[in-house]
């Protein structure tokens, strides 16, 4: 038996004013919430599966998003708050034991947008009779942590390359990763452990067999402004598949965003309307082409973004910083 879990409960630190009043996970993508691509595209791979997500930051707004929510993914959502302190990317797993029940656990981090393949995820993890598994990219970590690996198992994580191994291949952590019901007793449960991470050398050097699931397609930590503003550009660059496969598709035609994505010929990318409507407006130029990617904020005054990412406030003007418009107000 296996679970999903999504991990939610971080500050957003690096996208302050707005997570003073919005958490990263309520973040929009495209307009749709980061947290409900997350749980739909766990829940589109892995239909019978049964999801929980914790909360810290604002987790009154967490709860209020999933109690409210009309997706038929949310149904039945385990919430873990974690109050009045912060667990961890490893302590997050203790509060949850009961409600887990022996299952095997998929995690996923609640501010990336991916089309990982989870079913084939898990098969692999399945196949490979593996104590855990880590989604990883093909390249090594810029500035965090690198995963190691010789013969498709994970022999170190850390920033430095193992000494003793100069055969190893380094790789960056995607954020998403499967651990048996044993890897989580014995490492996480036992005794507790902030970073996950850490969790992870103890099983390597206690023998436990760690693999990795490799990753080669979209991904994008949405930690950072800069990081979301490529995020977007990246997926106009992308076959409008990507749509469907993110589940952006789907979720934008439930809200009834009847959108359009066309192929602008000069620029060399797709262009992202969330309306028809929208696109007409921009064909007799009432849209800026220079138009900033928030409608509202001074923060972002230096940076410019594709006319496909803006929507203006309704009145065509934006409407300023107040917290109780932030939500109409970011328009990703």
């Amino acid at each position: 038996m296996m679970k999903g879990f999504i991990l939610a409960a971080g500050f957003g630190s690096r996208m302050r004013p707005y997570t003073d009043y919005l958490p990263k996970p309520l973040f929009p993508f495209f307009g749709v919430p980061i947290l409900d691509l997350a749980f739909w595209q766990i829940r589109n791979a892995l239909p019978s599966i049964e999801l929980g997500c914790n909360a810290h930051h604002l987790h009154e707004k967490i709860k209020a998003h999933l109690a409210s929510s009309s997706r038929t993914f949310y149904q039945d959502t385990y919430l873990s708050i974690e109050s009045p302190q912060i667990l961890g990317t490893g302590g997050a797993f203790f509060p949850i034991r009961e409600w887990r029940q022996g299952a095997d656990l998929l995690v996923y981090n609640g501010d990336i947008i991916s089309d990982l393949n989870f079913r084939a995820m898990k098969h692999h993890f399945t196949t490979q009779n593996l104590d855990a598994c880590l989604a990883v990219l093909p390249r090594a970590a810029s500035s965090d942590r690198s995963i190691f690996v010789t013969d498709n198992n994970v022999i170190t994580i850390s920033k430095d390359p193992p000494a003793h191994r100069h055969d190893a291949v380094a790789y960056s952590f995607a954020c998403a990763h499967i651990m048996s019901s044993n890897f989580i007793a014995t490492f996480l449960e036992k005794e507790p452990v902030f970073d996950v991470m850490n969790a992870y050398n103890n099983a390597i050097s206690a023998g436990a067999r760690i693999g990795i699931y490799e990753h080669n397609g979209y991904w994008h930590d949405l930690g950072t402004f800069a990081r979301a503003i490529d995020a977007h550009c990246d997926a106009l660059h992308r076959d409008p598949v990507f749509f469907q496969h993110s589940g952006l598709d789907a979720l934008l035609r439930q809200c009834g965003y009847d959108y359009v994505v066309d192929r602008d010929t000069n620029k060399k990318q797709n262009v992202f309307y969330k309306t028809a409507k929208l696109k007409e407006l921009y064909q007799k130029t009432l849209i800026s082409e220079d138009a900033v990617l928030l409608s509202c904020p001074s923060y972002f005054r230096a940076k410019t973004i594709s006319r496909a990412l803006v929507i203006p406030s309704p009145n065509g003007t934006p409407r300023g910083d107040c917290p109780e418009n932030l939500r109409n107000d970011i328009y990703w």
